[in-house]
């Protein structure tokens, strides 16, 4: 999902639209007579979530960290630079607990 700038995307958005696309999905599934709406569905989907998994994974020495020290410091960052897919915030001013944005959905 793009922000009011369309250089930042939020995890949490994206996840929500990733869900929708793949509802949508599974709908055309069933009604598809190969015309290939349902595949494309399917791989925007999954396209969306690899891209919030890939920013993620640049961040596994955090997790890493957050193990051995369950502290605000050492959250996952939840907002992207979309072309970049580096974190948007420094560490310095981004204190905040990601459990919230995934745990919800």
């Amino acid at each position: 999902m793009l922000s009011s700038e369309k250089v930042v995307g939020s995890v949490r958005d994206s996840i929500y639209c990733a869900s929708a696309v793949w509802s949508l999905y599974q709908a055309y599934r069933r009604i598809d007579d190969d015309r290939g709406k349902s595949h494309e569905l399917g791989q925007s989907a999954v396209k969306c979530m690899r891209g919030v998994l890939e920013c993620w994974i640049r961040q596994a020495g955090r997790v890493e960290q957050f193990k051995g020290n369950q502290s605000p410091a050492y959250a996952l960052h939840s907002k992207f630079q979309l072309e970049t897919g580096d974190e948007v915030e420094g560490e310095e001013e981004y204190f905040h607990l990601q459990v919230s944005k995934t745990s919800n959905i």
